[in-house]
């Protein structure tokens, strides 16, 4: 270990080759990394990853022009053949071999996780949205993110604006605003029996309603 974050880059493309238990292993993590927030705030009822077969389509990673990254302890216990693509003053950037497919994520060996998605393109076809943003470790959110908006804003030029739509009662509007400067620039009310209506998958459920903010980063 060289002292530096080690982040690993994960394409869609390339997800889809690896073995189901790697698939299951980010299930988990994600989950892990959603359920303090859930158990705190008692307003969402659900796991932010239903299931494992569905572990694409609930992140909105469908699209093969998606990027999750993965900051871990410790790349030995990942699986062999990591590429490494870019070593920064406090960082490594690791992509995935071309054959292996078992790679592991277990929760105890990552610090943080985010992914990126399209933005629906009539909505705005310059703008990915961040999911799967999580953190286990104090400053993981804000490292991952500093680490990981080069390479995503290299891999995809024509992006010039990030946006996160973030549950209002879970207090994220100021960690967003003040510690990634994201800009606030909507904000709706969601009714708790109206969710599919509101553009929710059905598996997603909560027992009040809440707020939805709205927001953006520009990156170029």
């Amino acid at each position: 270990m060289s002292g530096k974050s080690s982040v690993i880059v994960l394409p869609t493309e390339r997800l889809l080759k690896c073995s189901s238990e790697t698939i299951s292993d980010l299930a988990s993590v994600v989950n892990a990394g959603y359920h303090p927030v859930i158990e705190k705030f008692n307003v969402v009822l659900s796991n932010r990853i239903t299931s494992v077969p569905l572990f694409f389509s609930d992140l909105c990673l469908e699209p093969e022009t998606c990027l999750m990254y993965v900051m871990v302890k410790d790349t030995d216990n990942v699986g062999p053949d990591l590429k490494l693509l870019e070593s920064g003053d406090d960082f490594e950037l690791y992509t995935l071999g071309d054959n292996y497919s078992g790679y592991r994520f277990k929760v105890e060996n990552v610090s943080a996780t985010i992914a990126f998605h399209p933005m629906p393109y009539e909505k705005n076809q310059h703008a990915y949205e961040i999911t799967a943003f999580s953190s286990f470790v104090p400053h993981g959110g804000i490292d991952i993110f500093n680490h990981t908006v080069s390479n995503f804003s290299s891999t995809f030029p024509s992006c010039n604006e990030l946006v996160a739509r973030v549950i209002v009662e879970h207090n994220l509007v100021s960690y967003y605003n003040q510690k990634l400067d994201f800009e606030e620039y909507n904000r709706v009310k969601i009714n708790k029996d109206r969710l599919h209506e509101s553009g929710f998958f059905d598996s997603f459920k909560t027992q009040s309603d809440f707020h939805i903010a709205d927001m953006r980063r520009y990156i170029r």
